[in-house]
């Protein structure tokens, strides 16, 4: 069982430590809204019907789902790896915490999905139009 360990507050410990703790909480938002994205792209591909002019999405739509599950699961566990090790740092006293090329790399990439996914969208509205 793991017991609570003080760290003393000098400086901006307190402020940098709530810092964190809100970077976590929004990939843990990020990470439910792209689940709820998943399902959303899930469900419209499986009660659309056959009257329905999105023919290239009901085909895509398990894969993109899929990724948007992957993205989901990848933003959860880099926030919390984040946040695990600039709590560390923090308790070792290092002057700047934080720093992970993992982190900017998920976000880029969950950036890069969400823009290729719209222009995706776009290109099968306007041939099924």
């Amino acid at each position: 069982m793991e017991t609570a360990i003080g760290i003393r507050n000098v400086g901006s410990t307190a402020r940098d430590f709530c810092a964190i703790e809100r970077n976590y909480l929004s990939h843990a938002r990020l990470g439910l809204l792209l689940s709820l994205l998943s399902s959303s792209i899930l469900l419209r591909s499986r009660l659309s019907s056959q009257t329905d002019n999105s023919v290239g999405f009901t085909e895509a739509a398990v894969p993109l789902s899929s990724v948007y599950f992957i993205a989901s699961l990848c933003t959860v566990i880099t926030g919390w790896y984040a946040y695990e090790e600039s709590g560390r740092q923090m308790k070792q006293g290092v002057g700047f915490v934080g720093g992970f090329r993992i982190h900017e790399i998920v976000l880029s990439s969950v950036a890069c999905l969400v823009a290729g996914t719209s222009l995706y969208l776009l290109v099968i509205q306007r041939h099924s139009a």
